[in-house]
């Protein structure tokens, strides 16, 4: 479990947001990116927004990337 007691919670949350706006970079381009590297970016994007940091990141700031939350159910689907 993440919360403002963790150890290193600030250094956490900066990792995790420059982290979450990589991921959101990368949804923008997804079109431009080729399908083969793709598939793999979108499982990497998957795990790493499921993390517990990510999860408590988006539940603190849910409105921040709300394309990013919908891009991870179509990751979610390419993992199957």
């Amino acid at each position: 479990m993440v919360d403002e007691n963790t150890p290193d919670w600030d250094r956490l949350m900066t990792i995790i947001e420059l982290v979450v706006d990589t991921m959101d970079h990368l949804n923008v381009q997804r079109k431009y990116i080729p399908s083969e590297v793709r598939t793999s970016w979108s499982r990497y994007s998957y795990d790493i927004l499921n993390t517990p940091a990510a999860k408590y990141f988006f539940e603190k700031y849910p409105g921040w990337f709300p394309m990013l939350l919908k891009a991870t159910q179509m990751w979610e689907d390419d993992k199957k």
